[in-house]
């Protein structure tokens, strides 16, 4: 413990030895405005650990003499709090708390409690659905500065921050719209993607065992709808993408070739992470068959049209808790995850229970606590494939 604090003081009154317009630029503050100039992020401290959390510190103004002698009280003048973060999930701990003078050398020093670690990642229920992830704030902008030391403290996350949904720019896409709905949803993603990497690195590609050949009724339908979802034929490929057929009674774009006597299926697909879902092909067959007759994209411009005027998706999705209202969306993914686990459901209520969390404080603490949200989206992100050769 000796050594690590001296190394941290040695580093630290290094930081503070030169006061420069460099050492300035070390400084991302955070509150938006001239006059909190010393709620800041310390990009110099930004660090992405091997076990893929972020070390990160931030600056604030001394609010509290508590846990603090007289003498360092009164030499105080920053609170410097530093942290590990997972920017996948948004979960962190304080590990140390320091005292910083008017000139940010260090005075004094104390490592943050497990208790008091506890309190900051154990989330019941409540705080569960409560937690927005991502969401502006100061975490998020750590997370941001580490991908990007450029960035700016007025960045903001592509998230409506009402419900917690992803943003997609539809009006970009339709500046230069794709020639097809396979097109179309390769845009969305590249989107939701790019919004990905703006501050978490991407998570590892898993590839389980196939999953076992289906068992029950081939076709499902969702609510009040009179589509039927052929369950049988789900596929899933990998990156969370699910592949779904809908058998439609009514077309009013059939092409004049086709008789109207010819059942539709309309292929989806579907962004498990996010609640995407997109039509991509139209296919016609002979009544009460396999037999194709004809198959072609779905009208690009109606689909942008229909996404763009939904205030909201069918399925309430958040990319924390994934779908949180029946849709077809919340059926087909939870449906493809559930032959990844063995028939399993995910659980109702999810909670990181701190009972259930190591004896251990910082970085143990927050990777199980990612563990814990892990295995709860895998009741919704498949992880095997399926349908596929």
């Amino acid at each position: 413990m000796a050594l690590r604090q001296g190394r941290w003081w040695f580093s630290l009154c290094l930081l503070a030895g030169t006061a420069s317009a460099a050492e300035r630029q070390e400084w991302l503050p955070f509150m938006g405005n001239e006059l909190s100039q010393a709620h800041a992020i310390h990009l110099a401290a930004l660090k992405q650990r091997p076990d893929g959390l972020l070390q990160s510190a931030s600056r604030y103004p001394r609010t509290s003499s508590a846990g603090w002698t007289a003498e360092q009280s009164e030499r105080g003048w920053y609170e410097y709090l530093e942290r590990l973060i997972d920017c996948e999930t948004g979960l962190y701990v304080d590990t140390a708390l320091s005292l910083l003078d008017r000139d940010d050398r260090p005075v004094a020093r104390r490592e943050t409690s497990r208790d008091d670690q506890l309190q900051q990642i154990a989330l019941t229920q409540q705080d569960v659905r409560g937690h927005r992830w991502p969401g502006n704030s100061e975490i998020w902008l750590a997370c941001a500065a580490a991908r990007s030391p450029s960035v700016g403290n007025d960045a903001r996350p592509a998230i409506v921050e009402a419900d917690g949904r992803y943003d997609y720019d539809y009006r970009a896409i339709g500046d230069a719209p794709p020639p097809d709905g396979d097109g179309l949803f390769a845009r969305l993603r590249a989107q939701y993607d790019e919004g990905l990497a703006r501050y978490s690195l991407p998570a590892p590609a898993t590839a389980g065992q196939p999953a076992a050949a289906f068992k029950g009724e081939r076709w499902a339908t969702v609510g009040s709808q009179t589509g039927a979802w052929d369950m049988a034929g789900l596929r899933h490929r990998g990156g969370g993408i699910v592949e779904a057929s809908q058998r439609v009674a009514y077309d009013q774009r059939r092409p004049s070739n086709v008789p109207e006597s010819a059942d539709l299926r309309i292929d989806y697909k579907v962004d498990c992470r996010s609640g995407l879902m997109v039509p991509v092909t139209k296919s016609y067959y002979l009544p009460a068959s396999e037999q194709l007759l004809q198959r072609g994209s779905t009208p690009v411009f109606d689909t942008l049209s229909e996404l763009t005027q939904q205030a909201a998706w069918s399925d309430a999705w958040t990319p924390w808790l994934g779908p949180q209202l029946p849709g077809p969306a919340a059926m087909l993914c939870t449906a493809a995850a559930a032959r990844c686990n063995g028939g399993k459901t995910p659980a109702t209520v999810f909670e990181i229970d701190p009972d259930a969390l190591p004896n251990a404080s910082g970085a143990p603490l927050v990777l199980a606590a990612r563990a814990r949200w892990l295995a709860h989206r895998d009741g919704f992100v498949p992880s095997c494939p399926i349908g596929v050769p």
